[in-house]
This record gives structure tokens, sequence and C-alpha cells, in this order.
């Protein structure tokens, strides 16, 4: 397998010092900063990747079928998952936004839907529907998804 990028900060350099990750997501973070910014280019290119895009899009379609299905994971541990549980449709809509390849994304965007998904206190583990429709909202905004993905009218309350 051959493995080709074409930013001189690549994406081999970054796993060997994880600081540089940490300060590149730092100023991606900001959405008004300059994107093609040299020195954060490669992690723009690397968030925004197909395969970025469909690992996180896997990642919300498991959640929201896992807890449609059961409520649980598995196993004898049952949290309780209510939030994302009575917003699926806006989990499945924001894993579609993400599978769309043909729509650009932010990477600020991208590391939004990436602490959603990774943050485990965050508002989709959690069972506060007003938080998680809050951090859906910033996300889709953020993504800059929002114009053609609409949050379901069953769910807009």
């Amino acid at each position: 397998m051959q493995f080709r990028h074409t930013f001189s900060d690549g994406f081999g350099r970054a796993a060997r010092f994880p600081w540089r990750r940490r300060r590149a997501d730092e100023w991606l973070r900001n959405p008004t900063n300059d994107v093609a910014h040299t020195a954060h280019a490669w992690r723009a290119a690397e968030l925004a990747s197909p395969r970025q895009r469909r690992l996180l899009a896997n990642t919300l379609r498991e959640v929201a079928e896992v807890r449609a299905r059961s409520g649980t994971l598995g196993g004898r541990y049952r949290p309780r998952h209510t939030a994302s549980v009575s917003r699926r449709e806006s989990l499945e809509a924001l894993a579609a936004s993400l599978e769309n390849e043909n729509q650009s994304v932010t990477p600020a965007g991208m590391l939004r839907v990436l602490d959603l998904v990774t943050s485990g206190t965050g508002p989709l583990w959690g069972t506060s529907v007003r938080a998680l429709d809050d951090a859906l909202e910033a996300t889709f905004a953020l993504l800059g998804a929002r114009s053609n993905v609409r949050m379901p009218e069953s769910q807009a309350a």
C-alpha cells in the first residue's frame, strides 16, 4: 500500500510530534482563521479527507442505530442516552452530510464533529436533549452543511 501526500509538514511528522496536531487543531477550531495557513494545511486536509468523513459518519450512524435498537452498547453497563435516541434523525442527517463528498466541509466543523463523538461527557452521550440540539445546530453551522440539511420537523421543538 502506497501512501501519498503533498504537504511538506505531512501526516507522518504529525504522528511523531503530537503537539503539532494539537497546535494545528487549536488554530483550525476558529472558523475565521485562514485554513490555507501553510503550517496547518496538512491537518485541514487530514480532517476533510474522505476517510475521516466516512469514519465519523459511520460512528454517528452506529451511535444512532445501537441506541435505537437496544438503548445499550451491550454488557451489564446500561447507560441512559436519551438525547441520542430522541435525535436519531438529526444524527443521521449529520452523517449523511459528512458522507456527501461533493459538499465541502470546514476544518472547524470537522473538529466539532470529532469532539462530539469523542467527548465522553459531551451531549451526544448524555441525557440532555436541549444540549444535544444546541451542539448539533452549532456543528451543522460550523460544517457549512446547514444549507441543504434541515433538522427534521418532529425534532425542531
